[in-house]
């Protein structure tokens, strides 16, 4: 049958909500595994993406020279992330201090 105008705009909604929760998921999966890719498991390990939200991507790191080495390669993982995920899929990476969740 017919759906209101305002049904179908919620639907939309709640669908590009879906879509952004798995995008980002996958943003923070795709940064894990670039830092694990070049600089081993052993230092992914103490790397925790947590969040992206209006591209900027929250990543929690077990040590301060773990936040300065990877401040340090910030613009090319950026640009690798939106090479994969466009333009405005990550714009800056903010860093925080503290131990990984299980």
């Amino acid at each position: 049958m017919f759906e209101t105008l305002g049904s179908i705009i919620t639907e939309q909604k709640q669908k590009k909500g879906l879509r952004l929760q798995v995008e980002a998921a996958m943003v923070l999966k795709y940064f894990y595994e670039l830092v694990e890719k070049q600089y081993g498991r052993e230092l992914a390990t103490a790397v925790d993406p947590t969040s992206l939200q209006v591209g900027v991507l929250k990543v929690r790191c077990s040590n301060s020279q773990l936040i300065a080495t990877l401040r340090f390669q910030e613009v090319d993982l950026v640009a690798r992330l939106q090479k994969k995920f466009g333009p405005e899929s990550v714009k800056k990476i903010q860093y925080m201090l503290g131990q990984k969740f299980a």
